[in-house]
């Protein structure tokens, strides 16, 4: 089992969370990142690698356009957040 998803300060006064892809929706562009607080559901924004189980960090629980890091791969890329705090199964409606 992979470490727990955890929250770190970056610089500056936002925390960034960490978490882990879970779910993937290449044909809407769209995927879910599991936090200590529940489902990510993002709106990938650009051409990125992101695969299942890809650590990602970033603000995982602030809405709208945002940075995030795939610590897995070294790449950062932009995204939409459309919903924060999800459940697993809300995470897999939304994905489509």
């Amino acid at each position: 089992m992979q470490d727990s998803p955890s929250r770190r300060k970056s610089p500056g006064t936002r925390f960034h969370m960490n978490g882990y892809a879970r779910y993937i929706n290449l044909t809407n562009a769209m995927a879910a990142i599991e936090t200590r607080e529940g489902f990510t559901i993002i709106e990938i924004l650009e051409r990125c690698a992101i695969d299942i189980s890809d650590q990602i960090t970033g603000p995982l629980d602030q809405s709208g356009y945002q940075t995030l890091q795939n610590v897995t791969k070294n790449e950062s890329f932009d995204v939409s957040i459309q919903n924060t705090h999800c459940s697993g199964t809300e995470a897999i409606k939304l994905l489509g």
